[in-house]
């Protein structure tokens, strides 16, 4: 029978060795961020086309942080920010970036749902921040996940507001019902709805909220 004389070391310990020695990191104190890990980062901006920035939910800090890098990145170029939200929601973002007062109306609409805001992921100050300094260095805002249903009642008021008086005395019924029980709306009644407008946006909106 053979005994080890020398204890080998287990992949994980060898991994978090490696790890360990080939990390570097910063500090971040809301305001710019320090150290060996962000001048590393820095000098990567020029060589690639993609920044990947999260997960971390709900951190006013990261939201400073992806401020200070949508101005750090767009000396080198970047124009499009991708966010966790909806084709749709992007774009009501990007207008709301262009008003007067962005976290006012952010702030406004993050009431609506409590603790979840309106549009996922944009509901507090720093939220609104970002989109600040986007509109500042003229970032597109590209949704590329789902409709959130914390934002159907949104979505809904929307597209049954901004129809004629007319449509609107005719489908009230119809708005009624989908507000109702806006977290689950019936497909059938999202179709009337959707049948019945004529702007291609709001179409596809709906559409998403049906799937």
């Amino acid at each position: 029978m053979f005994g080890q004389t020398v204890k080998v070391k287990s992949d994980s310990t060898k991994f978090n060795k490696i790890v360990f020695e080939n990390t570097s990191s910063f500090q971040f104190d809301g305001t710019k961020p320090i150290g060996k890990g962000w001048d590393i980062l820095e000098k990567q901006f020029p060589d690639n086309q993609f920044v990947a920035w999260g997960e971390y939910h709900n951190s006013k800090q990261l939201s400073q942080l992806s401020s200070y890098v949508l101005e750090a990145a767009s000396k080198n170029g970047f124009k499009n920010w991708c966010v966790e939200t909806s084709p749709f929601v992007a774009k009501e973002l990007k207008q709301i970036s262009r008003t007067k007062n962005p976290v006012d109306s952010i702030i406004k609409l993050s009431k609506d749902k409590g603790k979840y805001g309106t549009f996922p992921f944009f509901r507090t100050k720093e939220d609104a921040e970002m989109l600040v300094v986007a509109n500042k260095y003229n970032y597109n805002i590209w949704g590329i996940d789902q409709e959130y249903q914390m934002a159907f009642t949104y979505v809904i008021n929307k597209a049954f507001h901004l129809q004629s008086p007319n449509f609107k005395a005719r489908y009230q019924a119809v708005y009624d019902s989908l507000i109702a029980k806006w977290w689950m709306p019936k497909v059938k009644l999202l179709d009337s709805l959707k049948k019945g407008i004529t702007q291609p946006e709001l179409k596809a909106a709906l559409e998403d909220i049906k799937i």
